[in-house]
């Protein structure tokens, strides 16, 4: 028996529906990308306009918590292998676009925990390691805390100028 030819109008629906795919993932990043940036705004406006350290390193935490949870959505289409190899093509170009802008989410959340923490910390904690109060209750030794933070932000991005620059400068305080 032979197998009939598809239909011109079974090739229109499926790049119709890898096109309705694509939509909706990149709807989905859309979304999520404007909430983190919406987030950053929220708490730079705390950090920098209003002084309130502890609401925007809760925002800042809240980032990464969210970032951390972010996976990448890959999405089963039942169509040939050349169709799925473009789509799953299509796929990795916005996974990678999207971990890029999620680790330098991260790092950039990282940094602004420290920018909060350092400003509602005086000098003398932070050159001595002195214990300071974190915002869920625990305490922690300031110098030690920073760093690891920043140390932190380097495990995602080993090229963070931001960390660098910031770490340099927490050593040189300390000589």
């Amino acid at each position: 028996p032979k197998t009939p030819k598809p239909l011109k109008s079974d090739s229109f629906n499926i790049q119709m529906s890898i096109q309705t795919a694509e939509v909706a993932a990149s709807s989905a990043a859309n979304t999520h990308i404007a909430t983190v940036q919406e987030l950053f705004s929220k708490a730079d406006v705390l950090l920098f306009k209003e002084g309130d350290y502890s609401a925007a390193e809760r925002i800042y935490r809240q980032i990464i918590d969210l970032e951390s949870r972010t996976a990448n959505v890959s999405v089963e289409l039942g169509f040939k292998p050349a169709q799925r190899f473009i789509q799953a093509g299509r796929a990795l170009d916005d996974a990678v676009r999207h971990e890029t802008v999620r680790v330098r989410s991260i790092c950039d959340a990282l940094n602004s925990i420290c920018y909060c923490l350092k400003f509602r910390t005086g000098y003398n904690e932070l050159i001595n390691d002195g214990e300071i109060r974190l915002d869920d209750g625990s305490s922690a030794r300031c110098f030690s805390y920073l760093k690891q933070l920043y140390l932190e932000a380097l495990r995602f991005d080993p090229d963070d100028v931001e960390a660098m620059f910031n770490i340099g400068g927490l050593h040189l305080q300390r000589r």
